[in-house]
Protein backbone atom coordinates (compact mmCIF):
# COMPACT_ATOMS: atom_id res chain seq x y z
CA UNK A 1 0.00 0.00 0.00
CA UNK A 2 1.12 3.36 -0.85
CA UNK A 3 0.45 6.93 0.55
CA UNK A 4 1.65 10.49 -1.77
CA UNK A 5 2.54 14.16 -1.19
CA UNK A 6 1.84 17.59 -2.38
CA UNK A 7 3.99 19.70 -4.08
CA UNK A 8 3.96 23.22 -5.99
CA UNK A 9 3.59 21.99 -9.04
CA UNK A 10 5.15 19.31 -10.92
CA UNK A 11 8.79 20.53 -11.54
CA UNK A 12 8.79 20.76 -8.21
CA UNK A 13 7.79 17.27 -6.57
CA UNK A 14 10.59 15.91 -4.76
CA UNK A 15 8.97 12.76 -3.85
CA UNK A 16 11.33 10.04 -4.84
CA UNK A 17 10.51 7.67 -7.55
CA UNK A 18 10.82 3.73 -6.29
CA UNK A 19 13.41 1.68 -7.23
CA UNK A 20 10.62 -1.35 -8.24
CA UNK A 21 9.17 1.42 -10.68
CA UNK A 22 9.55 0.57 -14.62
CA UNK A 23 10.41 3.83 -15.44
CA UNK A 24 13.70 3.50 -14.82
CA UNK A 25 13.93 0.55 -17.53
CA UNK A 26 12.89 3.52 -19.87
CA UNK A 27 15.17 6.13 -18.53
CA UNK A 28 18.20 3.59 -18.68
CA UNK A 29 17.76 2.63 -22.90
CA UNK A 30 17.57 6.55 -23.30
CA UNK A 31 20.60 7.30 -21.37
CA UNK A 32 22.19 4.26 -23.58
CA UNK A 33 21.46 6.78 -26.06
CA UNK A 34 23.15 9.95 -25.03
CA UNK A 35 19.49 10.99 -23.74
CA UNK A 36 18.49 11.83 -20.23
CA UNK A 37 22.01 12.69 -18.73
CA UNK A 38 21.09 15.20 -16.88
CA UNK A 39 20.23 12.33 -14.03
CA UNK A 40 23.42 10.58 -12.68
CA UNK A 41 23.21 6.83 -14.33
CA UNK A 42 25.11 5.37 -11.27
CA UNK A 43 23.34 7.38 -8.44
CA UNK A 44 19.51 5.95 -8.11
CA UNK A 45 16.65 6.86 -7.08
CA UNK A 46 15.81 9.92 -8.60
CA UNK A 47 12.80 12.61 -7.47
CA UNK A 48 9.74 13.44 -9.68
CA UNK A 49 11.20 16.91 -10.08
CA UNK A 50 14.66 14.99 -11.12
CA UNK A 51 13.44 12.93 -14.12
CA UNK A 52 10.30 15.81 -15.01
CA UNK A 53 13.26 18.78 -15.27
CA UNK A 54 15.61 15.92 -17.19
CA UNK A 55 13.02 15.26 -20.01
CA UNK A 56 11.80 18.68 -20.50
CA UNK A 57 15.72 19.05 -22.21
CA UNK A 58 15.55 16.01 -24.12
CA UNK A 59 15.80 17.02 -27.85
CA UNK A 60 12.58 15.31 -29.48
CA UNK A 61 13.16 15.61 -32.90
CA UNK A 62 16.28 13.50 -32.59
CA UNK A 63 14.18 10.50 -31.15
CA UNK A 64 13.31 7.72 -33.19
CA UNK A 65 10.00 6.16 -33.35
CA UNK A 66 10.82 3.71 -30.33
CA UNK A 67 12.38 5.93 -28.36
CA UNK A 68 9.06 8.42 -28.67
CA UNK A 69 7.75 5.98 -27.15
CA UNK A 70 9.63 5.75 -24.03
CA UNK A 71 9.87 9.14 -23.93
CA UNK A 72 6.58 9.61 -23.59
CA UNK A 73 6.26 6.59 -21.31
CA UNK A 74 8.65 8.67 -19.00
CA UNK A 75 6.52 12.14 -19.56
CA UNK A 76 3.14 10.18 -18.55
CA UNK A 77 4.46 8.63 -15.32
CA UNK A 78 6.09 11.95 -13.61
CA UNK A 79 3.72 14.54 -14.16
CA UNK A 80 1.25 13.70 -12.43
CA UNK A 81 -0.34 17.44 -11.98
CA UNK A 82 -0.09 20.56 -13.90
CA UNK A 83 2.24 22.96 -13.39
CA UNK A 84 -0.68 25.56 -12.27
CA UNK A 85 -0.91 23.19 -9.18
CA UNK A 86 -0.11 24.68 -5.89
CA UNK A 87 -0.24 21.40 -4.27
CA UNK A 88 0.60 17.99 -4.53
CA UNK A 89 -1.85 15.12 -3.17
CA UNK A 90 -1.67 11.40 -4.81
CA UNK A 91 -3.08 8.02 -3.43
CA UNK A 92 -2.06 5.06 -4.99
CA UNK A 93 -2.09 1.36 -4.84
CA UNK A 94 0.53 -0.94 -6.53
CA UNK A 95 -0.59 -4.53 -6.81
CA UNK A 96 2.00 -7.59 -7.77
CA UNK A 97 1.92 -11.23 -7.98
CA UNK A 98 4.99 -13.09 -8.67
CA UNK A 99 4.73 -17.01 -9.43
CA UNK A 100 7.66 -18.91 -9.29
CA UNK A 101 9.14 -22.73 -9.76
CA UNK A 102 11.60 -22.03 -6.76
CA UNK A 103 11.09 -20.74 -3.55
CA UNK A 104 14.11 -18.10 -4.30
CA UNK A 105 13.26 -15.66 -6.70
CA UNK A 106 16.25 -16.04 -8.16
CA UNK A 107 16.26 -17.67 -11.61
CA UNK A 108 20.21 -18.26 -11.41
CA UNK A 109 19.98 -19.85 -8.25
CA UNK A 110 16.58 -21.37 -7.46
CA UNK A 111 15.61 -22.92 -4.34
CA UNK A 112 13.02 -26.41 -4.20
CA UNK A 113 10.99 -26.83 -7.23
CA UNK A 114 7.73 -26.44 -6.57
CA UNK A 115 4.82 -23.59 -7.93
CA UNK A 116 4.96 -20.65 -5.35
CA UNK A 117 2.87 -17.60 -5.10
CA UNK A 118 3.85 -14.74 -4.01
CA UNK A 119 1.45 -11.58 -3.86
CA UNK A 120 2.09 -7.96 -2.92
CA UNK A 121 0.17 -5.11 -2.46
CA UNK A 122 1.64 -1.70 -1.75
CA UNK A 123 -0.48 1.83 -0.66
CA UNK A 124 1.72 4.83 -0.89
CA UNK A 125 0.38 8.42 -0.03
CA UNK A 126 2.55 11.29 -0.27
CA UNK A 127 2.49 15.37 0.54
CA UNK A 128 4.30 18.15 0.21
CA UNK A 129 5.65 21.73 -1.46
CA UNK A 130 8.71 22.63 -2.99
CA UNK A 131 10.92 22.32 0.40
CA UNK A 132 9.35 19.25 2.24
CA UNK A 133 7.89 16.42 1.04
CA UNK A 134 6.48 13.32 3.39
CA UNK A 135 5.38 9.79 2.47
CA UNK A 136 3.42 7.18 4.16
CA UNK A 137 4.40 3.46 2.38
CA UNK A 138 2.39 0.46 3.45
CA UNK A 139 3.91 -2.90 1.63
CA UNK A 140 2.42 -6.45 2.25
CA UNK A 141 4.20 -9.04 1.29
CA UNK A 142 4.03 -12.70 1.41
CA UNK A 143 7.52 -13.09 0.46
CA UNK A 144 8.67 -11.64 3.79
CA UNK A 145 7.81 -14.61 5.15
CA UNK A 146 8.84 -16.95 2.50
CA UNK A 147 12.34 -15.59 1.92
CA UNK A 148 14.82 -18.21 2.24
CA UNK A 149 17.88 -15.24 2.59
CA UNK A 150 16.48 -13.24 4.80
CA UNK A 151 14.85 -12.21 7.43
CA UNK A 152 10.95 -12.08 7.81
CA UNK A 153 10.47 -8.54 8.64
CA UNK A 154 6.86 -8.72 8.15
CA UNK A 155 5.66 -10.27 11.43
CA UNK A 156 1.92 -8.78 11.44
CA UNK A 157 0.00 -9.04 8.43
CA UNK A 158 2.77 -9.45 6.27
CA UNK A 159 3.11 -5.84 6.68
CA UNK A 160 6.22 -3.66 6.40
CA UNK A 161 6.55 0.56 6.27
CA UNK A 162 8.72 0.30 3.41
CA UNK A 163 9.77 3.79 1.87
CA UNK A 164 8.25 5.64 4.68
CA UNK A 165 10.25 9.15 4.66
CA UNK A 166 10.42 12.35 5.39
CA UNK A 167 12.06 15.01 2.82
CA UNK A 168 13.75 18.60 3.06
CA UNK A 169 14.78 20.44 -0.13
CA UNK A 170 16.36 23.85 -0.56
CA UNK A 171 18.36 24.62 -3.76
CA UNK A 172 20.55 22.16 -4.72
CA UNK A 173 20.77 20.70 -1.14
CA UNK A 174 18.83 17.80 -0.08
CA UNK A 175 17.83 16.20 3.54
CA UNK A 176 15.69 12.74 4.05
CA UNK A 177 14.53 10.86 6.89
CA UNK A 178 13.34 7.53 6.94
CA UNK A 179 13.39 4.29 4.44
CA UNK A 180 13.63 3.36 1.23
CA UNK A 181 16.33 2.02 -0.87
CA UNK A 182 19.44 3.30 -2.53
CA UNK A 183 21.37 1.64 -5.98
CA UNK A 184 24.85 3.32 -6.77
CA UNK A 185 25.39 1.57 -9.96
CA UNK A 186 23.15 1.69 -13.23
CA UNK A 187 20.37 0.58 -13.64
CA UNK A 188 19.22 -3.47 -13.86
CA UNK A 189 23.23 -3.74 -12.80
CA UNK A 190 24.68 -4.86 -9.73
CA UNK A 191 26.45 -2.73 -7.37
CA UNK A 192 29.74 -3.14 -5.22
CA UNK A 193 28.95 -1.00 -2.37
CA UNK A 194 25.27 0.34 -2.37
CA UNK A 195 22.28 -1.73 -3.73
CA UNK A 196 18.59 -2.65 -3.28
CA UNK A 197 19.31 -6.28 -2.60
CA UNK A 198 18.79 -5.65 1.13
CA UNK A 199 15.26 -4.66 2.72
CA UNK A 200 15.22 -0.33 3.00
CA UNK A 201 17.16 0.28 6.30
CA UNK A 202 16.37 3.55 8.55
CA UNK A 203 18.86 6.59 7.18
CA UNK A 204 19.61 9.96 7.24
CA UNK A 205 20.64 11.26 3.40
CA UNK A 206 22.65 14.47 3.03
CA UNK A 207 23.04 15.47 -0.77
CA UNK A 208 24.11 18.09 -3.01
CA UNK A 209 23.76 18.29 -6.76
CA UNK A 210 25.95 20.73 -8.88
CA UNK A 211 26.97 20.89 -12.35
CA UNK A 212 30.03 18.84 -12.34
CA UNK A 213 30.51 17.88 -8.35
CA UNK A 214 28.03 16.20 -6.53
CA UNK A 215 28.04 14.03 -3.44
CA UNK A 216 26.11 12.00 -1.29
CA UNK A 217 26.04 10.69 3.11
CA UNK A 218 24.28 8.32 4.35
CA UNK A 219 24.21 6.87 8.01
CA UNK A 220 21.72 4.40 8.83
CA UNK A 221 20.72 1.72 11.19
CA UNK A 222 21.24 -2.09 10.87
CA UNK A 223 20.18 -5.02 13.15
CA UNK A 224 21.99 -6.08 16.06
CA UNK A 225 24.18 -8.89 16.74
CA UNK A 226 22.89 -11.09 19.42
CA UNK A 227 25.60 -12.16 21.98
CA UNK A 228 25.72 -15.65 20.42
CA UNK A 229 26.73 -13.91 17.55
CA UNK A 230 24.22 -14.51 15.15
CA UNK A 231 21.84 -12.10 13.27
CA UNK A 232 18.58 -13.08 14.68
CA UNK A 233 15.96 -9.89 13.78
CA UNK A 234 15.69 -9.46 17.74
CA UNK A 235 18.90 -8.92 20.09
CA UNK A 236 17.87 -6.58 22.76
CA UNK A 237 19.54 -8.32 25.48
CA UNK A 238 22.43 -7.97 27.50
CA UNK A 239 25.58 -8.45 25.26
CA UNK A 240 23.90 -7.64 21.77
CA UNK A 241 25.66 -5.31 19.67
CA UNK A 242 24.64 -2.35 18.19
CA UNK A 243 25.65 -2.09 14.06
CA UNK A 244 25.09 0.75 11.72
CA UNK A 245 26.42 1.73 8.20
CA UNK A 246 27.61 4.64 7.04
CA UNK A 247 28.37 5.56 3.31
CA UNK A 248 29.93 8.31 1.25
CA UNK A 249 30.14 9.04 -2.11
CA UNK A 250 31.46 12.08 -4.35
CA UNK A 251 30.86 12.30 -8.09
CA UNK A 252 32.87 14.55 -10.86
CA UNK A 253 30.92 14.53 -14.39
CA UNK A 254 33.10 16.62 -16.16
CA UNK A 255 30.90 16.00 -19.10
CA UNK A 256 27.67 14.88 -19.64
CA UNK A 257 28.32 11.52 -20.77
CA UNK A 258 30.97 10.64 -18.30
CA UNK A 259 30.62 9.84 -14.53
CA UNK A 260 33.82 9.28 -11.73
CA UNK A 261 32.74 8.44 -8.57
CA UNK A 262 34.71 7.91 -5.29
CA UNK A 263 32.71 5.72 -3.09
CA UNK A 264 33.29 4.63 0.80
CA UNK A 265 31.18 2.57 3.23
CA UNK A 266 31.97 1.76 6.85
CA UNK A 267 30.01 -0.84 9.31
CA UNK A 268 30.35 0.83 12.83
CA UNK A 269 29.17 -1.34 15.66
CA UNK A 270 29.85 -1.77 19.95
CA UNK A 271 28.15 -2.50 22.59
CA UNK A 272 27.35 0.95 23.32
CA UNK A 273 27.83 2.43 19.55
CA UNK A 274 24.97 5.14 18.07
CA UNK A 275 24.56 7.73 15.85
CA UNK A 276 27.97 9.38 15.40
CA UNK A 277 28.10 12.74 13.32
CA UNK A 278 31.75 12.34 12.10
CA UNK A 279 30.12 9.16 10.06
CA UNK A 280 27.67 11.55 7.94
CA UNK A 281 30.19 14.19 7.39
CA UNK A 282 31.06 13.22 3.77
CA UNK A 283 34.12 15.61 4.02
CA UNK A 284 35.78 13.43 6.60
CA UNK A 285 37.03 10.47 4.94
CA UNK A 286 36.51 7.09 6.54
CA UNK A 287 40.22 5.86 5.65
CA UNK A 288 41.77 8.27 7.52
CA UNK A 289 39.25 8.66 10.61
CA UNK A 290 38.27 4.79 11.07
CA UNK A 291 41.19 3.73 12.97
CA UNK A 292 42.23 6.92 14.46
CA UNK A 293 41.97 8.32 18.47
CA UNK A 294 39.41 8.02 19.87
CA UNK A 295 38.20 4.57 18.69
CA UNK A 296 34.55 3.81 20.31
CA UNK A 297 33.53 1.50 17.36
CA UNK A 298 34.93 -1.10 15.57
CA UNK A 299 34.57 -0.05 12.17
CA UNK A 300 34.93 -2.73 8.33
CA UNK A 301 35.72 -0.37 5.82
CA UNK A 302 35.26 -0.20 2.32
CA UNK A 303 36.45 1.73 -0.65
CA UNK A 304 36.27 1.92 -4.08
CA UNK A 305 35.53 3.81 -7.43
CA UNK A 306 33.37 4.15 -10.79
CA UNK A 307 33.27 4.79 -14.19
CA UNK A 308 30.14 5.14 -16.14
CA UNK A 309 30.95 6.65 -20.00
CA UNK A 310 28.61 7.22 -22.93
CA UNK A 311 30.07 7.46 -26.45
CA UNK A 312 26.76 7.98 -28.92
CA UNK A 313 25.33 4.15 -28.84
CA UNK A 314 28.25 2.55 -27.19
CA UNK A 315 28.27 2.51 -23.13
CA UNK A 316 30.81 1.21 -20.66
CA UNK A 317 30.38 1.36 -17.12
CA UNK A 318 32.69 -0.44 -14.33
CA UNK A 319 33.52 -0.91 -10.56
CA UNK A 320 36.34 -1.12 -8.41
CA UNK A 321 36.25 -2.33 -4.36
CA UNK A 322 38.82 -2.89 -1.71
CA UNK A 323 37.46 -4.79 1.11
CA UNK A 324 41.13 -5.57 2.38
CA UNK A 325 44.55 -4.74 1.43
CA UNK A 326 47.72 -6.52 2.41
CA UNK A 327 51.33 -6.03 0.88
CA UNK A 328 53.97 -7.69 3.65
CA UNK A 329 51.28 -10.03 5.35
CA UNK A 330 51.60 -13.02 3.37
CA UNK A 331 49.06 -15.01 5.78
CA UNK A 332 46.33 -12.54 4.79
CA UNK A 333 45.20 -12.17 1.09
CA UNK A 334 43.75 -8.91 -0.66
CA UNK A 335 39.60 -9.26 -0.87
CA UNK A 336 38.18 -7.19 -3.90
CA UNK A 337 34.48 -7.04 -5.85
CA UNK A 338 34.71 -5.89 -9.87
CA UNK A 339 31.64 -5.22 -11.74
CA UNK A 340 31.69 -3.70 -15.84
CA UNK A 341 29.27 -3.70 -18.49
CA UNK A 342 29.28 -2.51 -22.11
CA UNK A 343 26.26 -1.85 -24.07
CA UNK A 344 25.99 -1.16 -27.51
CA UNK A 345 22.50 0.12 -28.60
CA UNK A 346 20.42 -0.58 -31.75
CA UNK A 347 23.50 -2.31 -33.05
CA UNK A 348 20.86 -2.95 -35.52
CA UNK A 349 17.75 -0.89 -35.86
CA UNK A 350 15.56 -1.71 -32.09
CA UNK A 351 18.28 -4.06 -31.37
CA UNK A 352 21.26 -3.69 -28.41
CA UNK A 353 23.80 -6.08 -27.08
CA UNK A 354 25.38 -6.16 -24.19
CA UNK A 355 28.38 -8.40 -21.93
CA UNK A 356 28.15 -8.05 -18.16
CA UNK A 357 30.81 -9.18 -15.83
CA UNK A 358 31.41 -9.60 -11.85
CA UNK A 359 33.82 -11.01 -9.80
CA UNK A 360 33.73 -10.94 -5.94
CA UNK A 361 36.47 -12.38 -3.36
CA UNK A 362 35.62 -14.99 -1.32
CA UNK A 363 36.15 -12.52 1.78
CA UNK A 364 34.61 -9.77 0.49
CA UNK A 365 31.87 -8.34 2.26
CA UNK A 366 32.81 -10.48 5.60
CA UNK A 367 35.05 -9.23 8.66
CA UNK A 368 37.04 -11.00 11.41
CA UNK A 369 33.86 -10.41 13.91
CA UNK A 370 30.24 -11.11 12.96
CA UNK A 371 28.68 -7.90 13.84
CA UNK A 372 30.97 -6.26 10.41
CA UNK A 373 29.74 -8.64 8.21
CA UNK A 374 28.13 -6.46 5.19
CA UNK A 375 24.19 -7.64 5.94
CA UNK A 376 21.50 -6.14 6.49
CA UNK A 377 18.62 -8.80 8.05
CA UNK A 378 20.52 -11.57 6.58
CA UNK A 379 20.87 -9.84 3.19
CA UNK A 380 23.57 -8.36 1.70
CA UNK A 381 23.64 -4.86 1.48
CA UNK A 382 25.37 -4.94 -2.13
CA UNK A 383 25.37 -8.48 -3.38
CA UNK A 384 23.91 -11.36 -1.66
CA UNK A 385 26.80 -13.69 -2.51
CA UNK A 386 30.52 -13.57 -2.27
CA UNK A 387 33.27 -15.76 -3.84
CA UNK A 388 32.03 -16.04 -7.31
CA UNK A 389 32.11 -14.77 -10.96
CA UNK A 390 29.53 -14.51 -13.29
CA UNK A 391 29.37 -13.45 -16.75
CA UNK A 392 26.61 -12.48 -19.12
CA UNK A 393 26.07 -12.35 -23.09
CA UNK A 394 22.71 -10.61 -24.04
CA UNK A 395 20.47 -9.53 -26.44
CA UNK A 396 17.72 -6.80 -26.50
CA UNK A 397 14.97 -6.38 -28.85
CA UNK A 398 12.70 -3.69 -28.74
CA UNK A 399 9.51 -4.58 -30.44
CA UNK A 400 7.35 -1.55 -29.71
CA UNK A 401 6.93 -0.67 -33.60
CA UNK A 402 4.96 -4.07 -33.65
CA UNK A 403 3.50 -4.05 -30.04
CA UNK A 404 3.78 -1.20 -27.35
CA UNK A 405 5.81 -1.54 -24.69
CA UNK A 406 7.34 -5.03 -25.61
CA UNK A 407 10.52 -6.37 -25.82
CA UNK A 408 12.53 -9.50 -25.39
CA UNK A 409 16.18 -10.51 -24.03
CA UNK A 410 17.46 -13.47 -24.96
CA UNK A 411 20.96 -14.04 -22.79
CA UNK A 412 23.66 -16.67 -21.85
CA UNK A 413 25.09 -17.01 -18.57
CA UNK A 414 27.78 -18.67 -16.76
CA UNK A 415 27.78 -18.50 -13.02
CA UNK A 416 31.12 -20.06 -11.19
CA UNK A 417 30.21 -19.95 -7.07
CA UNK A 418 32.69 -20.85 -4.41
CA UNK A 419 31.98 -22.56 -1.24
CA UNK A 420 32.60 -19.06 1.00
CA UNK A 421 29.41 -17.16 2.07
CA UNK A 422 29.24 -13.87 3.50
CA UNK A 423 27.11 -14.43 6.74
CA UNK A 424 29.94 -17.20 8.18
CA UNK A 425 33.68 -17.18 10.37
CA UNK A 426 36.80 -16.33 7.98
CA UNK A 427 38.62 -19.54 6.58
CA UNK A 428 42.02 -18.22 5.58
CA UNK A 429 43.36 -21.89 4.87
CA UNK A 430 43.25 -25.04 3.13
CA UNK A 431 42.60 -28.16 5.20
CA UNK A 432 46.72 -28.74 3.98
CA UNK A 433 47.72 -25.54 5.59
CA UNK A 434 48.26 -23.69 2.95
CA UNK A 435 45.99 -20.10 2.00
CA UNK A 436 43.11 -20.07 0.52
CA UNK A 437 42.31 -18.83 -2.88
CA UNK A 438 41.23 -15.65 -3.31
CA UNK A 439 38.46 -16.44 -5.52
CA UNK A 440 36.51 -19.26 -6.41
CA UNK A 441 38.10 -21.30 -3.34
CA UNK A 442 37.37 -25.33 -2.93
CA UNK A 443 34.97 -27.07 -4.71
CA UNK A 444 33.26 -24.81 -7.56
CA UNK A 445 29.89 -25.31 -8.22
CA UNK A 446 29.58 -23.95 -12.20
CA UNK A 447 25.99 -22.82 -13.62
CA UNK A 448 25.50 -22.29 -17.10
CA UNK A 449 22.08 -20.73 -18.14
CA UNK A 450 20.18 -19.93 -21.58
CA UNK A 451 17.45 -17.43 -20.73
CA UNK A 452 14.65 -15.54 -21.86
CA UNK A 453 13.55 -12.42 -20.89
CA UNK A 454 10.04 -11.17 -22.12
CA UNK A 455 8.59 -7.51 -20.99
CA UNK A 456 5.54 -5.78 -21.48
CA UNK A 457 4.38 -2.44 -20.52
CA UNK A 458 2.34 -0.68 -22.60
CA UNK A 459 1.41 2.01 -19.66
CA UNK A 460 2.53 2.72 -16.32
CA UNK A 461 -0.18 1.43 -14.66
CA UNK A 462 0.48 -1.84 -16.15
CA UNK A 463 3.34 -4.45 -16.51
CA UNK A 464 4.15 -8.24 -16.95
CA UNK A 465 7.33 -9.90 -17.38
CA UNK A 466 8.03 -13.29 -17.56
CA UNK A 467 12.13 -14.43 -17.29
CA UNK A 468 12.56 -18.27 -17.79
CA UNK A 469 15.53 -20.53 -18.99
CA UNK A 470 17.18 -23.67 -18.42
CA UNK A 471 19.89 -24.06 -15.75
CA UNK A 472 22.61 -26.38 -16.38
CA UNK A 473 24.60 -26.86 -13.22
CA UNK A 474 27.46 -29.42 -12.16
CA UNK A 475 29.23 -29.07 -8.97
CA UNK A 476 25.71 -28.43 -7.40
CA UNK A 477 25.67 -27.33 -3.84
CA UNK A 478 29.98 -27.62 -4.28
CA UNK A 479 29.61 -31.17 -4.19
CA UNK A 480 31.71 -32.96 -6.78
CA UNK A 481 29.65 -34.83 -9.83
CA UNK A 482 26.11 -33.70 -8.31
CA UNK A 483 24.47 -31.72 -10.96
CA UNK A 484 21.09 -30.49 -10.99
CA UNK A 485 19.88 -29.56 -14.15
CA UNK A 486 16.32 -27.60 -14.11
CA UNK A 487 13.85 -25.06 -15.77
CA UNK A 488 13.76 -21.95 -13.45
CA UNK A 489 11.17 -19.77 -14.32
CA UNK A 490 9.35 -16.24 -12.35
CA UNK A 491 6.39 -14.79 -14.16
CA UNK A 492 4.98 -11.76 -12.72
CA UNK A 493 2.58 -9.20 -13.72
CA UNK A 494 1.01 -6.03 -11.76
CA UNK A 495 -1.25 -2.63 -12.10
CA UNK A 496 -1.42 -0.01 -10.19
CA UNK A 497 -4.43 2.00 -9.21
CA UNK A 498 -4.37 5.92 -9.03
CA UNK A 499 -6.92 6.72 -6.34
CA UNK A 500 -6.27 10.35 -5.74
Amino acid sequence: MVLSLFSISKSQNREVMLLSDNTYEYISRLQKRGFLLDLNPTSLPYTYFEISSAIENVPISSLSKSEMEWYYFIKRRVNKTSKKDKSFKTLEIDNEVQLSDSKRLNTLDPLRDNFFIYPQVRLRGVLGNEFFVGSLNLTHSLYYDQDPDGIDVGDRLYIRPEDSYLGLNYSNFDLYLGRYDHHWAAYNQSSVILSNNARSFDKIKLGYTGKYISFQSILGELDNLSPNGSFQGKAIQNGSQRRYIAAHRFDWRPFKNLTLTYFESVIYSGYNSGISPKFLNPFLVFGFISSNSPINDDVNLLMGSSIWWNYQNITFDGQFLLDDIHVEDKNEVTTYSVMGNINIADIVSNTDIGFSLEAVAYQTYNAPEAEGRYLYLRRGIATQNTDYVLTKLYSKIYLDKFVTGLSITPSLTYYLQGEQVINQPIVRTNPDGSLIDIILTGEVEKTLRGGLNIFYNPHPNFWFELDTGYNKVESYQNISGRSNNRFSTIAKFGFRLRLY
